[in-house]
């Protein structure tokens, strides 16, 4: 698809993967549990390199998540999530044993997110913030437990909502249940992909052939759209190839989780996989206009080094 769409990303891409690829191998060999016995350092670890963007951080389109490295620009808060997930499992590899640990869990999970959320990434934020509560909520604590959290969330976005996300956000969340009402403005990419989607057709328009596609009518085709992308160029046969090799994929991962050892293993193997299936879905859902965009690409298939390194980096440390 990207050499299709523009064949310097192609080959930028190439690179990505056979970096990916070099690391995943590395930590395949190196014991997860080993990396994450230091969980505190390497938590506090997180959160420095979490917070160097708002630093030094190159600001693209209002944004500051990358840094500039030699030739690179990499996004702390896609490389972070694997190691996230780590943490979290030496943290609930015992479960979560009264309410005190459960109120240092939640906190511990917030500042992160918060770090991510101010850049602002919400994308990433929602799913560091929905996979690390699930994982908490899988170790069984008390159900009463999370009555305060839920209350607390409540009134924190009822009240402070409109300072927590950018406007453009808020925008976003609102123009997908009605994309028509502003479609040279807020609805447009929701508009593009939902035509690009529907112009494919059975069998697509052909590879590079693609007219919302190829005439640039449909924005960020090459990342949070690619999906739209391939279902205009390859139809209905190829977006069914596609989601059979995810639903391959992520059978696997089920098969994997359900072999764990202990606790840790259990959480660790979970936590990846839910951050995957998360990113994919929301891809998907964006594109189907079923959820807001936020700027979340699809695993595998998105032009984005630092997207393909975390998914690489997390299944080194899944196996």
């Amino acid at each position: 698809m990207l050499w299709g769409l523009d064949k310097n990303l192609f080959w930028r891409q190439l690179l990505f993967w056979l970096i990916g690829v070099v690391f995943f191998l590395l930590l395949k060999t190196i014991s997860a549990r080993r990396v994450f016995l230091p969980k505190k350092r390497v938590y506090l670890l997180i959160l420095l390199f979490l917070a160097l963007p708002l630093l030094f951080g190159r600001v693209v389109r209002g944004s500051s998540r990358w840094l500039e490295i030699g030739i690179f620009s990499i996004q702390p808060s896609e490389l972070v999530k694997p190691f996230l997930i780590g943490v979290f499992a030496s943290f609930l590899a015992n479960g979560v044993s009264n309410f005190k640990n459960f109120l240092a869990l939640i906190l511990l999970i917030f500042l992160p997110v918060f770090l991510v959320l101010v850049q602002p990434d919400l994308g990433s934020a929602a799913i560091v913030l929905v996979t690390l509560l699930s994982l908490v909520f899988i170790a069984k604590p008390n159900l009463v437990w999370w009555l305060p959290l839920i209350v607390g969330l409540g009134l924190i976005l009822l009240l402070a909502g409109n300072r927590i996300f950018e406007p453009y956000q808020l925008d976003r969340i609102t123009s997908f249940l009605n994309p028509e009402q502003d479609p040279l403005g807020k609805g447009y990419n929701l508009i593009q992909a939902k035509l690009a989607i529907g112009a494919g057709g059975w069998s697509g328009r052909g590879f590079g052939l693609g007219r919302q596609t190829q005439l640039s009518f449909l924005p960020e085709k090459q990342t949070d759209f690619i999906f739209a992308s391939l279902a205009e160029e390859l139809g209905f046969f190829g977006v069914l190839f596609t989601l059979w090799f995810y639903l391959l994929f992520f059978n696997w991962l089920i098969k994997k989780i359900a072999l764990s050892e202990n606790g840790f293993w259990f959480f660790l193997r979970s936590g990846i996989f839910l951050q995957i299936f998360l990113q994919t879905a929301i891809n998907l859902a964006m594109n189907l206009q079923l959820f807001p965009v936020v700027g979340v690409p699809l695993p595998f298939l998105s032009y984005g080094g630092s997207s393909l390194f975390s998914t690489f980096l997390a299944l080194g440390l899944f196996l």
